[in-house]
């Protein structure tokens, strides 16, 4: 029932903001470091790992059809779903390379219905049923 931490976790989801990673170049291949900071990830020294901190954005579909900002924003313009569509770049190391995706809606934070200790069905509905 408490819902004080609902604006802190509705600006910090994934569903409306990206999250970095150490992105490391190994050989031709990119492959994901386990640094967990920038510092660490672009380091590179002895205990560091080289790598390229890059911001990943969460999307639930890319619209293939919309291959342009303006074709994109007109989609947008018309969608009703709830779920926010952008012309965006999936990733911070590839700015130029935008895509028309669905994001998820914002995260609808309440507090939960009411139910017996430790058991996760037959709870109410908000009608009492």
């Amino acid at each position: 029932t408490n819902t004080s931490r609902c604006e802190y976790i509705k600006a910090n989801s994934f569903n409306q903001n990206g999250k970095a990673r150490c992105v490391v170049d190994a050989a031709g291949a990119r492959t994901y470091s386990r640094a967990i900071d920038q510092d660490k990830c672009e380091d590179d020294g002895d205990d560091g790992d080289d790598g390229e901190w890059v911001t990943f954005h969460s999307y639930l579909e890319i619209l293939t059809d919309e291959d342009t900002e303006a074709k994109c924003n007109a989609v947008a313009a018309a969608d009703k779903s709830g779920n926010k569509v952008s012309w965006m770049s999936l990733r911070s190391d590839e700015p130029n390379d935008k895509k028309c995706v669905v994001q998820a809606p914002e995260i609808d934070c309440q507090a939960a219905p009411w139910s017996r200790v430790n058991h996760l069905g037959n709870s109410p509905d908000a009608a009492g049923n």
